[in-house]
């Protein structure tokens, strides 16, 4: 049976009371699709599973607010593939198996709050991530202004409120957010059927004005260059940190919270056309800034 590994890339294009730009924030709002049901403004893998009556996203009542929540459980399709429950606040991309497009936002939030439960099944583990960029129009690039990616933990079997603090990496307001809510595949997990998260009355809650120092910007070692499938990023650091890779549009063509190990990360860039396109890796003290070249 196939697995499939759900990895968080965004393809960003380039305000309102911080309490209230979540779209559907609620999940109050449903689109009938006839034998289902799509929260409006986020995807999932209803549309393509549903051929197969597996349905992974679902409305649950009541609501801890409201009459409705949102129950995203990963599923298996038999001899086929397992499908992860997942939910973006925008769109997937369902040939790259990939969070899209996210909405626009200009807020500075604290944190992400909201309501949960939480089951995972096996040794699988779900996580909820979301990532405020801006639009660099001098160096033709999307700016990480804001990261957060909570791989979550145990077992929470009753409604539970979530306070999730956001990480700073710019001075500068977001024009973008993205925000995943997914029951399986957070990063060394395997997908595993009957994972499960329920979420209800999410808020972005706080004001951030400012951080106290700006993430120096360093030059790093990529080999080999040119690459053609596995590139070797060497950091010396092993702190969590996001990987972007830019075209030369300044498109966004992969984003993901990544592990160094040995202070190296490895990226897969098998999937990439063959051209130039710059490499920005961040953490909380840090940005990195590079370039590759892909061959075929």
């Amino acid at each position: 049976m196939k697995k499939i590994n759900f990895i968080i890339i965004f393809f960003l294009f380039p305000s309102l009371s911080i309490f209230a730009q979540i779209p559907n924030n609620d999940f109050e709002n449903w689109t009938n699709m006839g034998s289902y049901f799509n929260p409006d403004n986020w995807d999932t893998f209803n549309d393509t599973s549903s051929l197969a009556g597996v349905f992974t996203c679902t409305k649950g009542t009541p609501g801890t607010s409201g009459s409705t929540y949102i129950k995203l459980t990963t599923l298996s399709i038999p001899f086929v593939t397992t499908v992860p429950g997942i939910a973006v606040c925008g769109t997937i991309n369902i040939s790259t198996l990939s969070a899209g497009s996210g909405f626009p936002f200009t807020g500075r939030p604290q944190a992400i709050t909201g309501d949960w439960q939480y089951m995972p099944s096996g040794s699988d583990g779900g996580f909820i991530a979301v990532i405020l960029t801006k639009w660099n129009s001098a160096l033709m690039s999307t700016d990480t202004i804001a990261t957060l990616y909570e791989a979550l933990q145990g077992s929470v079997t009753s409604w539970a409120a979530m306070n999730l603090p956001l990480k700073y990496q710019s001075n500068l307001n977001p024009d973008t957010a993205v925000i995943i809510l997914a029951a399986s595949g957070a990063t060394g997990t395997v997908l595993t059927a009957n994972s499960y998260l329920y979420v209800d009355n999410l808020s972005f809650t706080g004001n951030v004005s400012g951080i106290s120092n700006t993430p120096d910007l360093f030059s790093f070692t990529t080999y080999p260059n040119p690459v053609k499938d596995l590139a070797h990023f060497t950091i010396e650091s092993n702190d969590p940190a996001f990987l972007q890779i830019n075209d030369l549009t300044g498109r966004i063509v992969y984003s993901s919270a990544m592990q160094p190990e040995n202070g190296i990360i490895i990226f897969d860039a098998s999937f990439l056309k063959a051209g130039h396109y710059s490499v920005l890796i961040s953490d909380e003290k840090t940005q990195r800034k590079s370039e590759i070249i892909k061959i075929e």
